[in-house]
């Protein structure tokens, strides 16, 4: 079996690479920002691993860490986090996963107003 370190890693690469690459498909088909791009692809890979998370949840099996959730609310995926927190209703009692949204949160506004 994994260890939680190596699934950790993983999980946010993968959401990584799916990010990037949603985001290089909108800034050539859109003309979209690049940070604007990056926020809704890492948003909807977020988005997407919460789900997956909350089904084997549901059903049982190898969950995503804790940990890598974490991770990509606060690089850039909170619009995705909170979604999935909110649509899928998932990690909603922990209190972790709500400060990691808001800082994540924080930290998209604070890139987007300094750009």
């Amino acid at each position: 079996m994994r260890s939680k370190r190596s699934l950790t890693r993983r999980a946010v690469v993968a959401a990584l690479v799916i990010g990037v690459i949603v985001a290089a498909g909108l800034v050539v088909a859109t003309s979209v920002p690049v940070l604007v791009a990056y926020v809704l692809g890492l948003g909807l890979s977020t988005f997407l691993i919460y789900g997956y998370d909350k089904l084997r949840a549901v059903r049982g099996g190898v969950r995503v860490p804790e940990s890598a959730l974490l991770t990509l609310a606060v690089i850039g995926g909170a619009a995705g986090g909170w979604a999935g927190m909110l649509i899928w209703r998932h990690k909603t009692q922990h209190a972790i996963f709500w400060v990691a949204q808001v800082i994540g949160t924080v930290v998209i506004a604070a890139a987007l107003w300094l750009v």
